[in-house]
């Protein structure tokens, strides 16, 4: 226990140089109101949410911000306006994985704890990677949380998958979370088939106190790992993609994303948390064009279609936590409806 919390202790350190506090969130440039009406049948409103919902002593006074954040869903829900699933990342607290329970959320998953194993090193380039791991920089020390995934849904969940990223891909401070992604099937109202629910957050890059070079191998370990898990997911299946996926400005990172993952399983974006500016977060409505919605985004939510559907995203781009407004977090949430048409 003392080693995890000198682990966490220089965590925080590293942290307060690499997260500024003073996050500013610009709103579109008409803002909108959430389009969260209940959906129809065979539909669903997602909201994806980094609630930065880390531990004491990396950060301060977040299980205040998780009350506020739980309250402001409960405020939505009696107004009939609740998103009906909420996707949220850095849940490593109790508080903050209680955020469901306390907006009167019915079901609940949580994503690896830190005892879930990953993948051992496949080859020569894996190998060499986790050897070179650095104890000073938070490598190779184990899991100190578990991943920070949660989802709360309105709709029954009828099973659950976690799975942890290999355990060598990862780079710097993040290695200290057992990150991964976690698939949930839910069973919507007036439709056969589950609707399938994938959570993930990618390793960050300066924010991990590793090189650039380390960070850009773990990451794209990490969505190979993503694309395997979501490859499970039967092609009939309507599939919803959320997570903080840090990729910001790099285009290594937004191409790994595009040729890696959208590609190969047929997402598309359907809203995008984009940096504008190193501390500046804006919900945005993506083009059409691929390249052009990933370049900019820190979190995201995509989605494919199963076979013979016609699920897409339908209505505003919704937005929570405070664009324009008062932050709750260090990001904004960002929210998309999705209706069964035809």
């Amino acid at each position: 226990m003392r080693a995890r919390w000198m682990t966490l202790a220089a965590l925080a350190a590293a942290v307060a140089v690499a997260h500024p506090r003073d996050i500013a969130a610009t709103a579109p440039a008409a803002p909108q109101a959430p389009d969260v009406a209940l959906a129809p049948e065979g539909g669903a409103t997602l909201l994806s949410y980094n609630v930065e919902g880390l531990p004491w002593p990396v950060r301060f006074g977040r299980a205040a911000a998780a009350d506020r954040i739980a309250a402001s869903l409960a405020g939505l829900r009696a107004e009939g306006r609740q998103p009906h699933i909420v996707a949220v990342q850095e849940a490593f607290s109790g508080e903050a994985q209680a955020i469901g329970a306390r907006a009167g959320y019915a079901y609940r998953a949580l994503g690896p704890a830190p005892e879930m194993p990953g993948a051992a090193p496949r080859s020569a380039a894996d190998l060499a990677f986790a050897n070179q791991a650095r104890v000073w920089r938070g490598e190779a020390l184990g899991k100190a949380e578990n991943s920070g995934l949660a989802l709360f849904s309105d709709y029954p969940i009828l099973w659950t998958r976690a799975v942890a990223f290999p355990d060598y891909a990862c780079a710097g401070w993040d290695c200290l979370a057992n990150k991964g992604v976690l698939l949930v099937a839910l069973q919507r109202p007036g439709e056969a088939r589950p609707l399938i629910v994938a959570d993930t957050h990618l390793n960050a890059r300066g924010a991990s106190g590793a090189s650039g070079s380390r960070s850009g191998y773990a990451y794209r370990r990490q969505v190979d790992a993503l694309r395997a898990a979501l490859a499970a997911v039967p092609g009939d299946a309507d599939l919803l993609l959320a997570g903080d996926f840090n990729i910001g400005g790099d285009p290594a990172r937004e191409a790994v994303m595009r040729v890696a993952l959208f590609a190969p399983l047929g997402l598309r974006a359907a809203a995008v948390e984009a940096a504008c500016g190193a501390t500046c977060r804006r919900p945005t409505l993506p083009g059409p064009d691929a390249a052009g919605a990933l370049a900019g985004a820190k979190s995201l939510i995509a989605y494919r279609a199963g076979l013979g559907s016609h699920f897409a995203p339908a209505g505003l781009l919704g937005h929570f936590g405070g664009a324009g407004g008062q932050m709750l977090s260090d990001h904004v949430g960002i929210e998309r409806r999705f209706l069964a048409r035809g």
